[in-house]
């Protein structure tokens, strides 16, 4: 999402995915924007890319899934949302529907990082329970 101070904020893309492919090493996803999906020659609005995803500490004996994991995330060529010759202010949100719950809720909002199509976000944590386990989809 772009961020823009008139409170008018701009999506970039959007991208589903589940705990169990963190797990299994680095992950670079399409951002997607639905507005523009279809468009001849559209393939995607950049890139977002877990680029380090480490389980918290936990005790002993070690669980077979691990509780909450610190993950740090970055962009890569994002659309300029701002315009030709501006770049755009992103920040991302991620959001789940864990079981019981009958709408989705934020997990987490990230700082929106100014004038950047290649930003790299502060680390943050993200707890498997939220999220509804390794296999349940968020976004």
């Amino acid at each position: 999402i772009d961020w823009d101070k008139d409170g008018v904020h701009d999506l970039i893309g959007s991208v589903t995915t589940t705990l169990r492919e963190f797990v299994f090493g680095p992950v670079l996803l399409g951002l997607v924007n639905p507005e523009k999906e279809g468009n001849v020659g559209y393939q995607t609005s950049g890139g977002f890319s877990i680029d380090n995803f480490v389980p918290l500490p936990y005790p002993s004996p070690p669980p077979m899934i691990a509780p909450a994991y610190r993950v740090g995330c970055s962009a890569m060529k994002l659309d300029r949302k701002d315009g030709p010759l501006a770049k755009s202010d992103p920040y991302f949100i991620v959001k789940a529907l864990p079981p019981g719950c009958m709408q989705p809720i934020t997990l987490h909002r990230s700082e929106a990082i100014k004038q950047d199509l290649n930003p790299t976000w502060q680390p943050f944590v993200l707890s498997t329970m939220a999220v509804g386990g390794l296999d349940t989809p968020f976004y």
